[in-house]
């Protein structure tokens, strides 16, 4: 696990003035059907998502400039932010709101990059419910759910936040298994550095 340190000037040191700092959790896929391929390239699928404790912290600070400015502790992430969804979820949200003043975005990352445990795509939804109450917005999940498939298909799961759920059509389709939340499972998750 890597933490923020003073001794890497990528990743500046977080702010008291830091106004929301929230978990970024990771998430299993506990079954997974591929079906037929879809019009728009991706497959339909049935999938059964675990929500994780394993998280990555984001903290958001307000700027009073336009800019969007992203921070990373991992390297190949912090390489280009442009490119980080947690990036393109808050430019997607302020476009569309019209939101004048820009964000701080720092993601200490916990989860592994590539590892098929939904890292981005929960730091983006963390982001637009972080967003949601930083800018006052007021909308709900479901609203939160649409704007996040538009940015990746297991975004909306992250939106939900439950520990259960089934995904359908790519995977943003959610219906929350409130039957399974007081379900405890352990994991031994290998992630080999390929």
């Amino acid at each position: 696990m890597r933490r923020a340190t003073s001794k890497n000037p990528s990743f500046p040191r977080i702010s008291k003035k830091c106004i929301l700092t929230l978990n970024s959790y990771a998430k299993l896929n506990l079954y997974l059907e591929v079906l037929k391929k879809r019009p728009d390239k991706y497959h339909d699928l049935n999938t059964l998502f675990e929500r994780i404790t394993l998280c990555d912290r984001i903290s958001l600070k307000p700027l009073e400039d336009s800019l969007i400015r992203v921070y990373c502790t991992d390297k190949q992430l912090q390489e280009n932010p442009r490119k980080n969804l947690a990036y393109l979820s808050a430019m997607l949200l302020r476009k569309r709101f019209r939101i004048k003043n820009g964000v701080e975005i720092r993601i200490e990352k916990n989860i592994p990059v590539g590892s098929g445990m939904g890292g981005g795509s929960s730091n983006a939804a963390t982001v637009l419910l972080g967003l949601n109450m930083l800018w006052g917005l007021g909308l709900t999940k479901y609203e939160l759910a649409a704007i996040g498939a538009k940015i990746g298909s297991d975004v909306p799961f992250f939106i939900y936040d439950v520990p259960f759920a089934l995904g359908k059509g790519r995977g943003e389709r959610i219906q929350p298994l409130k039957r399974l939340s007081n379900m405890r499972l352990w994991h031994i998750l290998v992630v080999p550095r390929l």
